[in-house]
């Protein structure tokens, strides 16, 4: 290089002419060079204001005119960037001679220091990077512009130049976004990088990632009034490819600890989101490795968040989801399919970064208002004219099946953190109307998720021939289609706004979905054996597509024939049906079944003989065909889910929940709880209703160990509306003078529970009260009663596996332990009862009884039922299952004068109703009234 010195006080035409004849020893030079100069260099830096001065058009106007002028600055620029690494050079010296200014380290996007002036290595860089982009018009600077996002990949650019920022950023933003997109594939990404950082290409990767995110959201808004909307939807293609490219390669999960998170446990179903493989199509290149015990730069943590950040969402998505100007469905388009479909594999694969999905999730379902533009400038449109993209990768996707994880997955987390009231009052995240019209059913988002389910449930054959990356995406629509779909069946189940027709499947009506699991159940030797056929598959991934009643004939069949299975074992083994035999004390009633029946684990599904001892210490007469054990069953949950007990506690509405305080107020209350669990499950395996409301966030638990914000409602609903008033306050929050901490009470004192560690000191402010709201809701749903709930639901499942009751919410789930809950069928109830002691049929008593009960109210219909019954609601599937069987016994003789003056009464562990011959139907009418809601004890007579 030294041969260059004397040209520095020659004429610009001078030194082009010798610096284009030398330009094979200088590009030479560049090859060979492989340690950079130093900083301190001055032939480096003469070399740098050498190309300063001859890439000024301002001296060689006079001699040539300004077009020529230009053309020869174009023709220089484009040979110091193509054949000398000029850019590669320049980053290098940037890294070396500005140190990165982090005085304002927290900001994610730092401001330039105006009165500061500019160093010589930033000047240089400003004007070198200012002089080629004015230069992009010129094909050969256009065909060089690949080595210019070297400089971006320097750590930290915006902080070691913030005058760059406020000049250029935006211009070189769009420039590198433009000439990374040309690398097309992950692998050419990586031969690109450079390898010269201390992190080696990791941290080339890094930087380059953290640089682009950092100034994203200001390049993408900066030209949006001068972008067409093809130029914004082909920008943001664009960028979603490149950040996609650098999320595959760069080791993310590696560089920002999951403890960056802001908000931690918003949603633990979403651990499943994170795809089992790659749905690119480019699954087999390998990321880059982050090099071991190498630190992290806090600043590039800050960058790297950026991605996450609502302003970069919403400008990239508004981008390219532009909404069309009349309101209505723009027409589908390859171009836009190809948007869309890079769009959501840049958000997949930002979902798949442990500590940046939460915030991006959040992001892109709220501010971004990513699900209703999809939906709008796309999806509705291809859905209605049924035209699709596909993909040509090895996902084998028809077009739809990746945006439509993407969004079931944003949506499923806007309605994880949202109240209920926001779809309803705030429409959102998408109008009602647009889930499902009885006007146009096949047209709304709800149709289109219940084929996609369709397809991959039912119509497509077995994935174990395809490859991983199109089992992978099929396991993906499976799982977030399925996810969705139940969560708006759930609100739906709370607050109806939409028919039940709306959810399940015209494909599959009962008639056909019965044949189909006789079918399976016959080609697998019973319903139990057939769980990986595709009836099993639709119940486990969309279980309300069917019928909630279709589904609860299902539950039965499988506990009979379990329940069958277990009998003839026992038949095997002993020559009769297996039975336990136990001896329970009425005055210690809870302890004597603990003792005796816990220990049997799974046996218990075996027949269980009870024989009671009184009060007294006498055995009660009577042999057990199945009554007694009823009786049992119905004191013990008085007595073991009995509030005053220790264990329960009741919500405002009285229903039960474990108490949080129980392990410090009952001596082994886990294996109580445990036990409870077992004989709840029993409950349901002999088809015994027993009155045991339970709170809904509780019984969700059977289906997912995590409650979210939205269940808290079933548990303290004051502290609900408390929190969802916090959610939309506009004041100052210093007001309010809370923390990150909670009251945790039980019967002797309350303290204090930091819900993150320094709580105590962490004041609520209006950036982070979402993430205290969800904490709250954590701790009190979650982590109070996590050792009970996991007890109690591991000793259910011992008799009701897990599979069997997945398939119902907690609604449901509640009327397979009390019964359905829409009143009485007196036509069922009198088909299925049987009558003794002279009664029948067509006795005259019988008739007038039925006409009486067929006039009560729905609440005295429920009081007779719990009368005879003990539980107030009817069987689901109709008294039929009813265990045992519905009697009505004539209670003395039509003879006796004294025996209308007689109450009716009822042996609830045998179902009889003991009714004496009553000369009238008005005294009938009274006196069951008079009884039914006057009931009390048991009549074993």
């Amino acid at each position: 290089m030294v041969h260059l010195h004397p040209l520095l006080h020659k004429s610009p035409e001078t030194i082009c002419s010798a610096l284009i004849t030398n330009s094979s020893a200088l590009g030479q030079h560049s090859q060979q060079d492989q340690n950079m100069p130093d900083s301190t260099s001055v032939s480096w830096h003469r070399l740098l204001e050498l190309i300063i001065k001859i890439t000024d058009p301002k001296p060689w106007q006079a001699a040539v005119g300004a077009l020529k002028a230009e053309a020869i600055v174009a023709r220089l620029m484009a040979f110091l960037a193509s054949k000398c690494s000029l850019f590669p050079r320049l980053a290098h010296m940037l890294q070396i001679a500005c140190p990165p200014s982090l005085g304002q380290q927290q900001q994610q996007q730092p401001q330039p220091q105006q009165q500061q002036a500019m160093s010589i290595p930033e000047t240089l860089a400003s004007n070198l990077v200012v002089r080629f982009l004015s230069l992009q018009k010129y094909p050969e600077v256009a065909a060089a512009q690949g080595s210019l996002p070297h400089l971006l990949c320097v750590p930290l650019l915006w902080h070691r130049c913030p005058r760059v920022l406020s000049n250029v950023s935006g211009r070189l933003w769009e420039h590198v976004v433009a000439s990374l997109h040309a690398l097309k594939e992950p692998s050419a990404l990586i031969a690109w990088l450079p390898n010269h950082q201390p992190d080696g290409k990791a941290g080339a990767a890094a930087s380059l990632l953290g640089n682009l995110a950092q100034v994203s959201a200001s390049a993408l808004q900066g030209k949006v009034s001068k972008r067409t909307q093809e130029e914004g939807m082909t920008i943001a293609r664009q960028f979603s490819e490149v950040v996609h490219a650098l999320l595959l390669v760069v080791p993310m999960n590696s560089i920002l600890a999951v403890s960056d998170t802001v908000m931690a446990n918003v949603d633990e179903e979403d651990e499943d989101m994170q795809p089992e493989a790659s749905t690119s199509g480019t699954s087999g290149v390998e990321g880059l490795t982050w090099p071991t015990n190498a630190s992290v730069s806090p600043a590039l943590s800050l960058q790297l968040h950026c991605l996450a950040e609502p302003a970069l969402l919403k400008a990239l998505v508004h981008q390219a989801l532009p909404l069309p100007s009349s309101g209505t469905p723009s027409q589908s388009t390859p171009q836009q399919a190809g948007t869309v479909c890079s769009l959501c594999l840049m958000l997949q694969a930002l979902a798949g970064v442990s500590a940046l999905c939460q915030k991006a999730l959040i992001f892109t379902a709220g501010p971004a208002d990513f699900v209703r533009r999809l939906w709008m400038s796309h999806l509705k449109a291809a859905w209605a004219q049924s035209r699709w993209t596909a993909s040509n990768d090895g996902t084998l996707d028809p077009g739809w099946m990746l945006p439509v994880i993407v969004l079931c997955r944003v949506y499923s987390t806007y309605l994880n953190t949202t109240p209920d009231a926001h779809m309803h009052r705030m429409q959102r995240p998408l109008p009602i109307e647009q889930l499902y019209t009885s006007d146009a059913p096949s047209a709304g988002l709800l149709a289109l998720l219940k084929f996609a389910l369709w397809q991959v449930l039912w119509v497509e054959p077995s994935t174990g021939t395809m490859a991983p990356a199109a089992r992978a995406i099929r396991a993906g629509l499976k799982e977030a289609a399925g996810k969705l779909v139940a969560q708006l069946y759930d609100r739906d189940s709370r607050r109806q706004f939409l028919p039940a027709e709306a959810f399940q499947t015209d494909s599959l009506p009962p008639e056909r979905f019965r044949v189909e699991m006789q079918t399976a159940a016959a080609a697998s030797g019973g319903l139990m054996q057939a769980t990986n056929t595709r009836v099993w598959g639709l119940l486990r991934h969309a279980p309300c597509l069917i019928a909630f009643q279709e589904r609860a004939q299902v539950f039965t069949t499988v506990v009979e024939q379990d329940r069958r299975e277990q009998r003839n074992m026992g038949m095997r083994q002993y020559g009769w049906g297996q039975q336990h035999f136990v001896t329970i004390h009425r005055t210690s009633l809870l302890q004597d079944g603990f003792e005796q029946l816990n220990k049997l684990g799974e046996s218990l599904k075996s027949r269980i003989q009870i024989r009671f001892i009184d009060q007294h210490g006498m055995e009660e007469a009577g042999i057990d065909g199945g009554g007694l054990f009823k009786e049992f069953m119905e004191c013990l949950v008085k007595e073991g889910f009995d509030p005053n007990a220790g264990l329960f506690k009741p919500t405002s509405d009285n229903r039960l929940y474990p108490n949080p305080a129980a392990p410090g107020l009952v001596p082994n209350a886990l294996a109580l709880f445990e036990f409870l669990g077992r004989m709840l499950g029993k409950a349901m395996y002999e088809g015994v209703l027993i009155e045991l409301p339970l709170a809904g966030f509780f019984l969700k638990k059977m289906r997912n160990p995590h409650s979210d914000v939205n269940d808290l409602v079933t548990l303290d609903p004051e502290l609900y509306r408390n929190l969802m008033f916090m959610r939309d306050y506009d004041g100052d929050f210093a007001d309010l003078a809370l923390t990150f901490t909670t009251a945790d009470s039980d019967i002797t004192h309350t303290r204090e529970v930091e819900l993150v560690p320094g709580g105590s000191s962490k004041a609520v402010t209006a950036d982070n009260v979402v993430e205290y709201i969800h904490r709250v809701a954590d701790y009190r749903l979650n982590y109070q009663i996590k050792a009970a709930s996991e007890a109690f639901w591991g000793g259910f499942y011992e008799l009701v596996a897990r599979d069997w009751v997945t398939m119902f919410n907690e609604e449901e789930v509640q009327m397979l332990i009390s019964g359905g809950g829409e009143g009485l069928d007196i036509a069922d109830m009198q088909a299925h009862v049987n009558y003794a002691g002279g009664y029948h049929q067509e006795h005259p008593i019988i008739r007038d009884f039925w006409k009486v009960v067929s006039t009560f109210t729905a609440e005295q219909q429920a009081q007779l039922l719990k009368f005879i019954t003990a539980c107030s609601r009817a069987p689901l599937l109709g008294f039929k299952y009813l265990e045992p069987g519905l009697c009505i016994q004539m209670a003395g003789s039509s003879l006796d004068p004294h025996a209308p003056d007689r109450l009716p009464t009822a042996a609830t562990c045998m179902n009889l109703l003991k009714l004496p011959p009553y000369p009238s139907a008005d005294q009938i009418r009274d006196k069951l009234l008079y009884a039914a809601t006057n009931a009390g004890g048991f009549d074993l007579s």
